[in-house]
């Protein structure tokens, strides 16, 4: 295991920016990584887990760092992996009642955009206002509104992940009756990247009602 091999390979083929040094704001359960990986695109990101897996590094992945408690502690911590610029995608399709959302897209932003189509994402998870889509997504987060619209996991027609060895795959169709072969997205919905990096979501929207009472 060489982290100083996996910075120099990376080193090689991303941005200048995208390899940070470490700052508290990074610390897991008292843990401090080694070196902060900041990709520009999916591109970086692929070329950055590939190289990490590459020489058994361990990762953790995050946006805004808002959902950092959640899960076991660690048991060793030597790269953080800020995917705060990757793809801030937000492609709501209001006539097919889906939307595309990148994973450093923040929860607040697409709510806007939605709102502005009379169109909302049918989930209300805590720590709304720090959250990304990302982080939303991977933890499968949801409250109140599960009871009428199913889960994050439920609502989620499509993701697009990078693998640990960098390949970059697509689970599901995008299509709501969806029966082809194995759900390995509803396996992603929740692993909080332990299965891989979610770069981008397909999920179902839902109306904003005329009248709530």
């Amino acid at each position: 295991m060489s982290l100083e091999k996996a910075i120099r390979l990376v080193e090689g083929e991303v941005s200048n920016d995208s390899i940070r040094e470490p700052s508290p704001g990074y610390v897991v359960d008292g843990l401090t990584p080694k070196v902060v990986f900041y990709p520009r695109d999916v591109n970086e990101l692929s070329i950055m887990m590939k190289n990490i897996n590459k020489e058994g590094l361990k990762v953790i992945p995050m946006v805004n760092r808002s959902k950092l408690f959640l899960g076991n502690v660690p048991k060793g911590y030597d790269v953080a992996l800020d995917l705060g610029r990757v793809h801030r995608v937000i492609e709501p399709d209001p006539e097919e009642m889906v939307g595309v959302f990148g994973v450093s897209a923040s929860l607040m932003d697409v709510r806007r955009e939605l709102s502005r189509l009379n169109r909302r994402l049918p989930i209300d998870p805590p720590l709304s206002s720090r959250s990304s889509i990302g982080g939303v997504f991977s933890c499968n987060l949801f409250g109140p509104l599960a009871y009428t619209f199913m889960s994050t996991r439920d609502i989620t027609l499509r993701v697009r992940a990078v693998m640990p060895d960098g390949t970059i795959v697509r689970w599901g169709t995008g299509m709501i009756k969806d029966v082809a072969g194995y759900n390995i997205k509803r396996l992603f919905i929740g692993s909080c990247g332990s299965l891989g990096i979610i770069y981008e979501v397909m999920t179902r929207i839902a109306a904003i009602p005329e009248v709530i009472s």
